[in-house]
């Protein structure tokens, strides 16, 4: 349990209000319930010889299987940072936004790539052309229709994100597309000038929409890709995909990575 500023914490102070973050696993074959019930049980500080319990609302487990998805980019060399499950700067990227709480960076990864020494940039790393990935197409992970575009960004400098941080710069230049059935690809922090598509326009799996960049909260280039279950990159939730591809996975032990956010 943390406070909402990522403490760990197992105290509430009068008002205060924690997060649980609870990562529950289960076997290939096995059935998850169709509802989820939190008991919370506490002690005062007053009274520590009496406890209290609290039952929440009953939650509905979902059963929609994961969409697969074709591959952003496409070649050798990619690595996917900050990627699902257990704890990184996505899966706790939980925000208030109008009063709701909303984890859209859920299932977000941030892609990267490196050379056969695990270096994602030769030479300067305040320099985004001194990285391997700036530039590196890419591409649409399903059919759908383009909602939303920014092309107007510029490239920060690393290991700086944009200054005066907002909503609405933080997926800097992007591609938010429509899959259908409820699903909103995002394609984020991608290079000024490079969008390729419009809005309203349908594209196909594979299709070129711009070039990987380093803008809006970004220290580093590299490829944020989300899948949510609305239009707003940052006013929705994640949902769970799987990438269909022809690439041997590996487990990356160490590597010189940028900041990436």
């Amino acid at each position: 349990m943390t406070t909402l500023q990522h403490t760990p914490t197992a105290e509430l102070p009068p008002g205060g209000g924690p997060v649980l973050w609870l990562d529950v696993s289960f076997r290939q074959r096995a059935h998850p319930p169709h509802q989820l019930v939190h008991r919370i049980v506490f002690t005062e500080f007053s009274r520590p010889q009496r406890r209290g319990i609290v039952n929440g609302t009953r939650t509905q487990v979902s059963s929609r299987a994961p969409v697969v998805l074709g591959p952003p980019l496409l070649g050798a060399g990619y690595v996917d940072g900050n990627g699902c499950c257990g704890e990184s700067a996505h899966t706790r990227a939980l925000l208030t936004i109008d009063g709701r709480r909303y984890l859209a960076q859920r299932y977000a990864i941030d892609w990267n790539r490196l050379d056969r020494h695990g270096r994602s940039f030769v030479g300067d790393p305040a320099k985004n052309e001194d990285y391997l990935i700036p530039g590196d197409p890419v591409i649409a992970v399903a059919s759908g229709v383009v909602i939303a575009t920014r092309n107007d960004l510029p490239e920060n400098t690393p290991p700086h994100s944009i200054p005066n941080l907002t909503v609405q710069n933080a997926f800097g230049n992007d591609v938010i597309e429509a899959l259908g059935g409820g699903r909103y690809a995002g394609y984020g922090h991608l290079q000024p000038g490079s969008v390729a598509v419009h809005v309203g326009e349908r594209v196909h799996r594979g299709q070129f929409l711009g070039r990987v960049g380093n803008t809006g909260s970004s220290g580093g280039p590299h490829l944020h890709f989300q899948l949510t279950d609305g239009p707003n990159v940052l006013a929705s939730n994640g949902e769970p995909y799987v990438l269909r591809t022809s690439n041997q996975p590996a487990r990356l032990s160490d590597s010189t990575m940028p900041p990436a956010r």
